[in-house]
Parts: C-alpha cells; sequence; structure tokens
C-alpha cells in the first residue's frame, strides 16, 4: 500500500525490495496480492522495483506470474528476457523467448511472425551444445576447421537504412514495439552467448521488421541499438567459431564488439570471449551500490573460470553522462575530482579480483565515442 501512495520514496521502494528478496518474499506477498489478470499490472510493477535494487530472482518469479495470466503480453514477456540476461542464463532467457512465440505464434511485427523467430530459435539442448564453452585439450590440438562468412548483406544491421524504404515513424504500437525488441534481444542473447550458427537467419528474418524511421527514439532504443550492433559484427565473424583458449572481455556493451574475434596474447592465438554486464558504470560497483548492473557484473564474473586473463571494459557510460551529470549537481567540485573518485572505485574492485579470483587483469581503455 506504501509503494503505491508513495512510488517515487526511495526508502520505501528498498524496503520492498528487501522484502521481497527474503526466502518467502513472494509468497507472502501472493497472500495479500494474488496473481491475476487483473493484478498482473501491478505485480509487473513490484518486480520492476525489486530488480532496481537487485531482487532479480523475486522478480523472474513475479514477471512469471503476469504472464501465467497474460500470456499474450510482449512486455512481460521482455522483462523477463533481460532478467535472465542478468544472470547470463542464456538457456532460460531462450527459454522464456521461445514459450512466448509458441503461446502467440501469429503475433506478427510488420510481416515478419514469431511462428517464424521460433523455428530459428535452439531448443534447450541445441542450445546446451552450442553455447560457447571453454575448448578441451583435444579439441585445441584437433585441425582447425574452415570458416567463412555468413551469407549476409553488408549494409546488414545498418543504423540508418536508407530513407526513401522505410515506413513512417509510428507505424508500430506499444505492443509491436514490445514485440520488436523480443526479437532483437533473441539476437542479442546468442551472441552473447556464442551459440552462432542460426544467427545469420535469425538477423536475416528480423531485417525487414526494423525497416521503419525513427525507431532509435522510440521506448525500445536499446534493444535497438543492441541489435544493430550484433547485425553488424555478424556480418565479418567467420563461423564457426574456432577452438582457441579464451581471453575474456568483461565489459558494457562496449565488450560485444571485440567478441568471438581472435587476437595474439603471450604469443598465442587466444579466441575474445564477451562477458556483458549491460548497461554498467565504474559508479556501479562501489561497495554501497545495490543497483542491478552491479549485480548483473557479479554474475559476469561469476562465469570466468579463476586464473584466467581478462580485459575489463568499463568507464565509457561514466565517461559520456555518469561524471558530467555528477558534477553538474554539485556531487564533485569539479570533472576532475569526478575522475579520481571513479578511477580509485574501479582500481580497487580490479584489484579485490586479483587477489580473489588469481585473474591476469588487463584494462582496455575507455572507447573514445560519443
Amino acid at each position: 500500500r506504501l509503494i503505491v501512495a508513495k512510488s517515487d520514496d526511495k526508502e520505501i521502494r528498498a524496503l520492498l525490495a528487501k522484502t521481497l528478496k527474503m526466502a518467502d518474499g513472494v509468497q507472502l506477498l501472493g497472500e495479500h496480492l494474488a496473481a491475476s489478470e487483473k493484478t498482473a499490472s501491478a505485480l509487473a510493477f513490484l518486480a520492476s522495483t525489486v530488480k532496481d535494487y537487485s531482487g532479480v530472482a523475486p522478480a523472474i518469479q513475479l514477471y512469471e506470474q503476469c504472464l501465467t495470466h497474460v500470456p499474450n503480453s510482449a512486455s512481460y514477456a521482455l522483462n523477463l528476457v533481460h532478467l535472465h540476461e542478468l544472470n547470463l542464463d542464456f538457456k532460460s532467457a531462450i527459454g522464456a523467448l521461445s514459450e512466448f512465440c509458441d503461446n502467440n505464434p501469429t503475433m506478427t511485427v510488420g510481416t515478419t511472425s514469431l511462428a517464424e523467430l521460433s523455428a530459428l530459435l535452439p531448443t534447450a539442448d541445441q542450445l546446451a551444445s552450442e553455447v560457447w564453452k571453454p575448448p578441451t585439450d583435444a579439441e585445441l590440438s584437433a585441425k582447425a576447421i574452415d570458416a567463412s562468412l555468413p551469407d549476409l548483406p553488408k549494409d546488414t544491421g545498418a543504423e540508418t537504412p536508407d530513407p526513401s524504404t522505410l515506413k513512417p515513424a509510428g507505424t508500430y504500437g506499444e505492443e509491436d514495439l514490445d514485440a520488436l525488441a523480443l526479437m532483437y534481444t533473441g539476437a542479442k542473447v546468442l551472441y552473447a552467448a556464442g551459440a552462432l550458427s542460426t544467427l545469420p537467419q535469425l538477423v536475416s528474418l528480423i531485417e525487414p521488421a526494423r525497416q521503419v524511421k525513427d525507431l532509435h527514439l522510440t521506448k525500445v532504443r536499446n534493444e535497438n541499438a543492441y541489435y544493430c550492433c550484433t547485425a553488424q559484427l555478424v556480418v565479418s565473424l567467420p563461423l564457426p567459431l574456432p577452438k582457441l583458449p579464451p581471453l575474456y572481455v568483461a565489459g558494457d556493451s562496449h565488450s560485444l564488439a571485440p567478441a568471438w574475434r581472435t587476437v595474439t596474447y603471450k604469443n598465442k592465438q587466444h579466441l575474445l570471449v564477451p562477458r556483458l554486464a549491460t548497461g554498467c558504470k565504474i559508479w556501479h560497483l562501489r561497495e554501497a551500490s545495490d543497483f542491478f548492473p552491479r549485480y548483473n557484473f557479479e554474475q559476469a564474473i561469476k562465469t570466468i573460470p579463476d586464473g584466467s586473463p581478462v580485459v575489463f571494459i568499463f568507464g565509457e557510460i561514466d565517461c559520456r553522462e555518469g561524471l558530467l551529470v555528477a558534477v553538474e549537481r554539485m556531487r564533485y567540485p569539479d570533472l576532475e575530482a569526478g575522475v579520481a573518485h571513479t578511477v580509485k572505485i574501479y582500481i580497487n574492485v580490479l584489484k579485490s579480483l586479483a587477489s580473489t579470483r588469481k585473474f591476469k587483469t588487463l584494462v582496455r581503455p575507455v572507447p573514445p565515442v560519443l
């Protein structure tokens, strides 16, 4: 009741999240607010609130309840897939997407149906065999497999398609945009997972659906940007991936650009393996933070074996918006002080990981973009 009356009160939101994160939190909530078609929107609001405070497990439970009662909500499905992404749980993310497609096969975006999307998504067993894993000694010593570029046009994924061929802005409604974002996110998840066998076909399927002006200005602009990045990268990526030792790349969205390419490290060829923490600022990594990007970062780091070489690519979002906003709000006396404080957070985190996880830590300078 408090969260409804004072939805912007941070203390109330934090207490609600703390409660729902307890072992029986979601069950107790159900005794006061039982899941139904009528209560789904309220439960979704509570799920988004608890997610902000790293309550990913209860948020997943709540969105699953929402979809049980409103199985045609692309918005609920999209949020559920994104929550599984925070755990780097690619199997559950694709599973939730597949289930939504199977429940809504006739739903279309443009001329592209979810039935067509579902046909290209890997099954749970296929995904388990395709998700990238560190190669065995036998695989490392085996003869290299011939790889070739996907059969995709060079302008696939272009952020600014030919304007003369585009439908007008506003062609898609809210549900259309959510369904399109689900398609986009499917491509992103498979790319991050290294499950790339059907990705070129999936990109070809999605391309016609995004031929609408100004999608980068809509509520799915982030999914649109990730898709465009992924599609452009796939065009020039030889497949199948080579069997090489990994050099992990942990970072925000910039970790995708080098993903699945090869590089010489310590005089040996390595495969750059992404560990994506979407939207994560260095500021989110401070000890006092309980915002979900830090949770996402920690989950990503858990998937990297102890002693691995890891390139860290963070800081671009801090430079683009975080530091400037903080100085404007007088959190720091000037930009230099903000940079110094942020760098200190970063170094402390990296030193801790080098100590506790024995990572061979490398730091890529902040990408100079935007």
